[in-house]
């Protein structure tokens, strides 16, 4: 729970428990080994999310100037958003929604859906086709299992590579999306979709060798969802 606590710290709701983002990084880093720019990039994404969820109160969240310039030169632009859907950052983008996830737990299912559009890319234009992109590839492959009689929790069954040429093909925004009849409908279809999309994102994970990292990042996320309700 080490790591999830010092994200939650960084809330501006709960600027009184807010750590340092040194201990955060440090947390993250040592925990699930991951490279010291890959936690930045992981705290980053929260903040930009608390932007976006308290904008009537922005000024709480504050990152520091050095982080970001570090930030920025790990990557190639830097005005790109983080955690693009390139096929060498499968595990960045797992990670990055587990977050999302368990922050957003007991948001509405409209609001969680646009939250999470916002914070895999860190704009909602960049990620919204990406992600019902993705959405719609896992709904076709969840109904094709349901008709089979597998069952949802074959999660293990699920073709990557259809993941992987969504991502490989370098500009996932340029693919439509799947159309719904009304708009009632797609939300629902979407929210219902989303589960599933994190099973399948665990189920690469799992393909990329990555297992124990997401097992103990899932049991993590459990855990700070559970905090966060007690706390409410």
């Amino acid at each position: 729970f080490k790591p999830f606590s010092a994200i939650v710290a960084l809330d501006a709701r709960q600027c009184e428990r807010r750590m340092q983002l040194s201990d955060a990084l440090a947390a993250l880093t040592k925990t699930y080994m991951a490279t010291e720019v890959e936690a930045m990039q992981l705290v980053w994404q929260h903040i930009r999310r608390e932007r976006l969820q308290c904008a009537e109160a922005p000024e709480e969240v504050r990152v520091d100037e050095a982080l970001w310039r570090m930030i920025c030169a790990a990557q190639s632009d830097g005005d790109a958003p983080l955690f693009l859907p390139r096929p060498h950052q499968h595990a960045r983008v797992v990670y990055v929604h587990q977050v999302a996830q368990a922050v957003l737990k007991n948001m509405t299912p409209a609001a969680s859906v646009f939250k999470v559009r916002c914070l895999v890319h860190g704009t909602e234009r960049a990620n919204e086709s990406w992600f019902d992109v993705r959405c719609d590839i896992i709904r076709n492959e969840n109904e094709h299992e349901h008709d089979s009689g597998s069952g949802s929790g074959s999660v293990d069954n699920v073709d990557s590579r259809a993941l992987d040429a969504a991502q490989k093909s370098g500009d996932t925004a340029r693919v439509q999306p799947r159309q719904k009849g009304g708009s009632s409908a797609e939300l629902d279809a979407l929210v219902t979709a989303e589960s599933a999309h994190i099973e399948a994102l665990r189920a690469l994970a799992r393909h990329k060798q990555r297992r124990d990292f997401m097992l103990a990042f899932a049991s993590d996320a459990r855990g700070m969802c559970a905090r966060l309700a007690a706390s409410q």
